[in-house]
This record gives C-alpha cells, sequence and structure tokens, in this order.
C-alpha cells in the first residue's frame, strides 16, 4: 500500500494503492480500513471480466455477518478501456447486461473481455453501492503506466495503471478514502508500454 501524488490537482488527496491479486481483494480491502470508523472508502478496480469486483462484495457481506465491517460498503467503480467499455455503457443506458463490442481494441489484455461472464451482477453491484463505471483511453494508460513507475509503487500493468487516470473522471469528496487496485505487474507488457 501506498500514496502517490494524486494524478491532478483536481484530485483528492490521499489516494492509497493497495496492489492485490485477484484472489486477495477482498480481504486486502478488509485489511487496510479494518478498524476505521466513518471512512468513505471509494475503490476503482479495473474490470475486464469483473470477478474481482464481485469477489470483494461478497466479502463485504461475509465480513458485515462477522461484525467487522459496520455501515456501508465502498463505493464500487469499474475501469474499463474505451476501446472495450460494455460495462461503461450498460451504466450509461440503464441495461440489466452487458452488449458486447463489436471490435474491442485496447493494449491492457485483462481489460479486452467483450462480455463479463456475470455482467449483470457486477451492474448489480455498481449501482447497489452508489458506483459507477468509467473508462480510459489508451494514451491515458501508457501515461498512468509511466507516471506510476516513477513513483515507489513499481511497475503496474495497463489495467491497474488505468485506475489513475480513471480517479479523475469520478465525482469525489475531499474525506473520501480512494482505492486504486493494481492486479499485475507491467513486465508483462513491455512490448506495448514501450519498455
Amino acid at each position: 500500500v501506498f500514496s502517490p501524488s494524486p494524478p491532478t490537482a483536481a484530485a483528492p488527496a490521499p489516494i492509497t494503492v493497495l496492489v492485490a491479486t485477484s484472489g486477495d481483494t477482498g480481504s486486502a480491502v478488509a485489511h487496510a480500513f479494518h478498524g476505521v470508523a466513518g471512512v468513505r472508502v471509494v475503490i476503482l478496480y479495473p474490470a475486464g471480466g469483473g470477478t474481482g469486483l464481485i469477489g470483494m462484495w461478497k466479502a463485504f457481506h461475509e465480513m458485515k455477518a462477522m461484525g467487522w465491517i459496520k455501515g456501508r460498503f465502498p463505493r464500487m467503480i469499474a475501469v474499463q478501456a474505451t476501446g472495450c467499455a460494455p460495462l461503461v455503457e450498460s451504466m450509461r443506458s440503464g441495461r440489466a447486461d452487458c452488449v458486447a463490442p463489436k471490435k474491442p481494441r485496447t493494449i491492457a489484455a485483462g481489460l479486452r473481455v467483450p462480455r463479463a461472464f456475470a455482467d449483470w451482477w457486477i451492474l448489480r453491484i455498481l449501482r447497489e453501492s452508489g458506483g459507477d463505471a468509467v473508462a480510459v483511453s489508451d494514451s491515458d494508460l501508457r501515461r498512468a503506466v509511466g507516471a506510476l513507475f516513477a513513483s515507489p509503487g513499481g511497475f503496474f500493468c495497463p489495467e491497474g495503471a488505468a485506475c489513475w487516470p480513471a480517479a479523475t473522471k469520478v465525482k469525489l469528496r475531499r474525506d473520501d478514502e480512494v482505492v486504486l487496485f493494481n492486479t499485475g505487474s507491467g513486465l508483462k507488457y513491455l512490448d506495448v508500454v514501450g519498455g
């Protein structure tokens, strides 16, 4: 967990970057915010298949049943690439499921998922949490990989780096605790990020 400088002057502070694998997303968030009363958490998660969002939501319900979480769950924000953004389109149109784009394109292979397995469930979670879905361009992905590489957080994959510019597109309050998930290493993308 680290807190780099905000991507723009308009971004709220602090932004917490949580480096997590898809298998531990719910427990990682619980660990980061365990015992923090009254914190309003906003989670930005790179959602190709989106199953990490489902896993977190399930974990939040389980933690609430055990008394570990009191009050509201975090606001969930799905982050996608502009060349493949079926969740974004469905959130804007009010659809209960997604329509696959005909020619999905993005440098981030993990975001190039035309239709998530449980798209209806992901959309329900986004709406129940008061969240949203936002898309960022491939050029923003590349810039974010470079900016985050220059910080002490490491070499982000484009999927995780997408959350950085996405934070500027989400309506946030100054007192929000913003969590960005990075789900992989930029080492897998040397050919596309100019390594």
